[in-house]
């Protein structure tokens, strides 16, 4: 049963590489480039070669096809070796974003929901005369 709720986008030709962030070996090197599967302003699900655990903390270094790049922080939410894709299925859901050195950064929130259509609708109010064309008050 799925449970998101949020729209994926498939994304062909993005580039994903990852690192493990741990204390003890802070300076780890990128992977090797990854395949995504999909993406949205929550996470995404990539193929791995290593069998990443559930909880481990990585950063997600992203270029997308329009040259567009992104480092985003995230934590393994779930992995499965599925035996139609040579590797690993993850899920990575990705840090709140926000303006502290905690958090993602909002630039890459802002993209993410462009390419997954989740982008903001700016309310545009209506025009006074709509609001009042039936006089109800009578």
């Amino acid at each position: 049963m799925d449970r998101r709720t949020l729209n994926r986008s498939e994304v062909p030709g993005t580039k994903v590489q990852y690192r493990r962030i741990q204390n003890k070996n802070f300076f780890q090197p990128l992977s090797n480039t990854v395949q995504m599967v999909n993406i949205s302003k929550s996470g995404a699900c990539i193929i791995t070669y290593n069998n990443l655990k559930r909880g481990e903390i990585i950063l997600l270094r992203i270029v997308f096809p329009d040259g567009k790049k992104l480092k985003l922080k995230g934590f393994i939410r779930w992995n499965s070796s599925d035996t139609e894709v040579p590797g690993y299925l993850v899920g990575v859901q990705f840090y709140p974003f926000g303006t502290s050195s905690n958090y993602n950064p909002i630039k890459a929130l802002e993209y993410l929901r462009n390419i997954s259509g989740q982008e903001l609708e700016k309310f545009i109010p209506p025009e006074s005369e709509d609001l009042f064309s039936q006089n109800t008050l009578n």
